[in-house]
């Protein structure tokens, strides 16, 4: 069996063992945080770059003070930025922590408009738009400070790990949640919209061919163990040597499971932020 056509078989296999752990309850439940009153700014922009208005929101805790950093947060494949507040309700989990001590910082986010978070053949990079045209017109609005870090799901995962590479401008950290990690472009469709525009492509910024590319950035990654991922998300944990916080904990590729994760990855996310 070649590799491509083992690693379908293991996805396959966890997709019945995923089905079974829902239908039992084994994949878990995902806490739900009290609402928090944090005020959510929706909005929409004109973005040149990707020939598309794009809807956008900005999250910020109740009497938020000038110059809180920023967790720029990219949304899963099928989802959008109203995603990140309305059904993980990020903000809320937020407040949590914020009530127990926790240091406060905005939530940022944006519609990928349909497209993965990397560089496409006509221009388009939803990834550069958000740090390049998104974020400094937020910064401007809304008074929040310098300080970004990256936090995404699955597709945006994977853009977060290879945001080093594709938008090489300074962040203070990186969360990867379930992130879409292939172990060889024969897995997924040769299709230019897809996750890479072709071998090539993949060859240039897959993160597990480019591992240092991480190490100069604190790095969080969280993957289900029974997400079609979690062999990927694997490989990197162990070829980052223990730079990587986080790791392979009880769960499926679903929000559950990233709810159960939100709370650790705010903590993560406040303590590098702070500086």
């Amino acid at each position: 069996m070649t590799a491509g056509a083992g690693l379908l078989a293991l996805g396959a296999r966890h997709r019945g063992v995923r089905a079974w752990r829902r239908l039992t309850g084994a994949c878990g439940d995902g806490p739900s945080p009290p609402p928090s009153g944090w005020t959510v700014h929706r909005g929409e922009r004109s973005s040149a770059r990707l020939g598309r208005v794009l809807r956008h929101i900005v999250a910020l805790p109740p009497g938020a003070p000038p110059g809180l950093p920023v967790a720029l947060c990219l949304h899963p494949r099928g989802c959008n930025a109203r995603w990140v507040v309305d059904a993980l309700r990020l903000q809320d989990h937020v407040a949590l922590e914020v009530r127990a001590g926790m240091a406060p910082f905005a939530l940022v986010a944006m519609d990928s408009g349909g497209r993965w978070w990397r560089p496409h053949a006509d221009g388009g990079d939803p990834l550069a738009e958000a740090m390049e045209a998104l974020l400094p017109w937020a910064r401007e609005r809304y008074d929040l400070g310098p300080r970004v870090a990256l936090l995404g799901w699955s597709m945006g995962g994977l853009g977060v790990l290879q945001s080093p590479v594709t938008v090489p401008h300074r962040v203070e950290a990186l969360v990867a949640t379930s992130p879409a990690l292939f172990l060889s472009s024969r897995v997924w469709p040769r299709d230019p919209e897809g996750p890479y525009a072709g071998p090539a492509q993949f060859e240039a910024l897959d993160p597990l061919r480019h591992p240092s590319t991480l190490a100069g950035v604190p790095l969080r990654l969280d993957c289900g163990d029974l997400d079609p991922f979690a062999a990927g998300a694997e490989a990197l944990l162990a070829s980052l040597r223990g730079h990587a916080e986080g790791g392979l904990q009880p769960g499926c590729h679903d929000e559950a499971f990233w709810h159960r994760v939100a709370g650790a990855q705010a903590r993560f996310l406040a303590r590098h932020l702070a500086g």
